[in-house]
């Protein structure tokens, strides 16, 4: 887990800059999370009025960071609040996990509310962020307080800034995070391009890949999550194989390029191939060696309704949400590829 500890927002809504010369100032803050372990025990914050750049409050906050955190007034957490945006119990404390998870979707300064109006902040208050855990500041990346209007993370990583896109941000919509669109952009759309260009082969190893990846955000990276992800969720009977069918078939494909696994050869599962026409989606086998050969189109109608059925089983349940989360940030993507930049400055 990373820590998203240090992330500012604008006051102005509008984009201006505070101008140092006409004598404007503006109320700031500096707000805290004070974490214990992996929770949050409780909230702080202080006020400063200033005036300049955001660039310059930025880096007047972040300056005043190790200070503030020593004497910002205290706050305990909203439990009744919490408990009705995630509907968890925080009596002994917010995981750090679920306020990352407000912060990504835009719902940080909910969590402020009550200490952002004892300081008599404004409206669109510009603020920074800092976790301070086990009694000491902990910056790993810089964020935008409002990632909805400005995704781009900023990582202290191989001697340099590392910009990357907050996938979640990017992909969140009125309705919650649209993972069609997700997989598509990371996956389907690829799938899709290859088989109408014809290249099959490259085709079904990327949709074995893909279900690899969909079992590994549904169940975790555990042995077997292949075939339980396929038995929960796909309906495999018209395509005519079964998930421990599909795995070997996976394991020879990916690994050699041939339908002949290890277990094939051996005699104790039957080969398997797949066929491309346009006219039949059933299942063939041929009567002298038992190669049972299925539909490739077949396999991705059943891909495809179980990835709805899959999709669905995250709504209402937060806790697998949060899960699901966790897990996409470790999956790589064109999309989200890290440019470099100069070092960010050490608090």
């Amino acid at each position: 887990m990373r820590w998203l500890l240090v992330f500012v927002q604008s006051a102005n809504e509008d984009g201006l800059v505070l101008d140092s010369t006409n004598g404007m100032s503006e109320k700031v803050a500096n707000l805290f999370l004070y974490v214990e372990g992996r929770l949050i025990k409780s909230l702080g914050a202080i006020a400063h009025d200033v005036d300049g750049s955001d660039d310059q409050i930025a880096t007047f906050l972040q300056a005043q960071v190790a200070a503030d955190s020593l004497r910002a007034v205290r706050y305990p957490l909203p439990i009744a609040s919490i408990k009705s945006w995630l509907g968890i119990d925080a009596q002994n404390g917010l995981c750090y996990e679920y306020f990352s998870y407000l912060h990504r979707t835009g719902k940080a300064l909910l969590l402020f509310e009550v200490p952002l109006q004892a300081i008599s902040a404004p409206e669109n208050p510009f603020v920074c962020f800092t976790s301070i855990v086990d009694g000491k500041p902990k910056c790993d990346v810089i964020a935008h307080a409002d990632p909805l209007t400005c995704p781009i993370i900023d990582s202290n990583e191989f001697d340099g800034i590392v910009k990357r896109t907050d996938w979640l941000a990017a992909y969140m919509k009125s309705d919650g995070v649209d993972v069609h669109e997700l997989l598509a952009d990371d996956f389907t759309d690829a799938i899709k391009l290859l088989f109408a260009h014809k290249h099959y082969v490259s085709a079904l190893k990327l949709i074995m890949s893909f279900v690899d990846t969909v079992a590994y955000l549904d169940l975790g990276d555990i042995p077997g999550n292949f075939e339980a992800w396929l038995s929960k969720y796909a309906t495999l009977a018209p395509v005519g194989v079964t998930p421990s069918e599909l795995w070997e078939f996976r394991n020879a494909i990916l690994h050699t390029t041939s339908p002949l696994s290890r277990k094939v050869i051996s005699g104790k599962v039957p080969p398997i191939g797949c066929h491309v026409d346009h006219e039949s989606k059933s299942v063939r086998i041929d009567r002298n060696s038992g190669t049972k050969m299925f539909s490739f189109e077949s396999l991705y109608d059943s891909l495809v309704e179980a990835i709805e059925m899959w999709v669905k089983s995250y709504s209402g349940n937060l806790g697998k949400q949060v899960e699901f989360i966790q897990r996409y940030d470790s999956v790589l993507s064109e999309g989200r590829l890290a440019t470099f930049s100069s070092r960010m400055t050490d608090i």
